[in-house]
């Protein structure tokens, strides 16, 4: 597997894996700094930037301010909402941590954050804000490979592990507010152990995959990565959530192709319309290395905030 991601970075390589594998933190506005997970960025343009993470990093954001559906954990998933509702934010803002150069990095905005209460496949439209000088552009992409993935495929599991010991102190009576941010780029190696075309065995109700390895705590949202395309790595899936299972230690990771639904506010055409990921695709923003929007069908379009039903066909 050393032959095909490397274990070893240089700091000018992690520069660079940085400007496209990001920390993701909350801050809020009485001075909180919490990290919540990573992201990954697939499509770029200038200033802004569409990135993968997972929807459940942000799902608990929004339950630490109260605003989540009032359902109980035991209520029937058919009982459910099945597209959430847009969620504005009061007291916490959602960044991304964006490495400008080897000694230089920003805060970048998460202005918007797309999922479809099923997968747990979030989108997240990254911006710099107003005060970022000028030449700050988002200039690296990762391909993906949005389809099936081969059973013994060896992939690496990536995301910033040990950011659960960033420290915050608040001067609460000058003001003001500091945080030691801790994070460490992780690369965990392992194979595809088995491919869910509908559901997962223990949880996911959407397409995803098994992987032997065990992800750390702020992985979540980071990209699984293969190589099977020549010497190009690409990002194959979004790691979900750890397990353990009959011993092993192992990782679900969410499948990108149901995201190709998800309608993007924020990018209409000429028309005016709403544009979907799997319109992006067709556009050439999106490098998808499977051809997905050749594979992909719409079962039920996409509603006004959000994903339809999709298969892979």
């Amino acid at each position: 597997m050393s032959a095909l991601i490397p274990r070893i970075l240089s700091e000018s390589e992690k520069a660079l894996i940085q400007q496209g594998i990001l920390p993701v933190i909350a801050t809020g506005t009485d001075g909180s700094f919490r990290p919540i997970g990573s992201c990954w960025i697939f499509a770029t343009a200038g200033r802004d930037a569409f990135a993968f993470s997972a929807t459940h990093v942000f799902e608990e954001v929004v339950r630490s301010e109260g605003r989540h559906d009032r359902a109980t954990a035991s209520m029937p998933n058919i009982f459910r909402s099945q597209k959430p509702r847009a969620v504005s934010l009061a007291s916490t803002r959602l960044k991304a941590i964006y490495r400008h150069s080897i000694d230089q990095a920003f805060l970048v905005d998460i202005s918007r954050v797309y999922r479809d209460g099923l997968t747990d496949v979030a989108v997240c439209h990254l911006t710099f804000p107003p005060e970022a000088p000028s030449d700050c552009v988002f200039e690296r992409k990762l391909a993906i490979h949005a389809g099936p993935v081969p059973q013994n495929t060896e992939v690496a599991a990536v995301g910033y592990a040990g950011m659960e010991q960033t420290r915050v102190h608040v001067d609460q009576k000058g003001g003001w507010a500091w945080a030691k941010h801790y994070h460490q780029l992780t690369f965990e190696h392992g194979r595809c152990i088995s491919y869910y075309h509908e559901r997962g065995p223990r949880g996911p109700l959407v397409p995803c995959f098994e992987i032997n390895v065990l992800t750390q705590h702020g992985m979540s949202g980071g990209p699984i990565l293969f190589k099977a395309y020549g010497d190009e790595i690409v990002g194959c899936g979004v790691i979900s959530r750890g397990t353990a299972f009959g011993g092993d230690e192992r990782t679900m990771a969410a499948a990108l192709w149901p995201a190709y639904s998800f309608s993007i506010e924020d990018l209409r055409d000429e028309d005016d319309q709403i544009l979907t990921l799997v319109d992006l695709a067709r556009l050439g923003w999106i490098d998808d290395k499977s051809n997905g929007p050749a594979h992909f069908r719409l079962i039920k379009a996409p509603d006004e905030n959000g994903g339809g039903l999709v298969q892979w066909i």
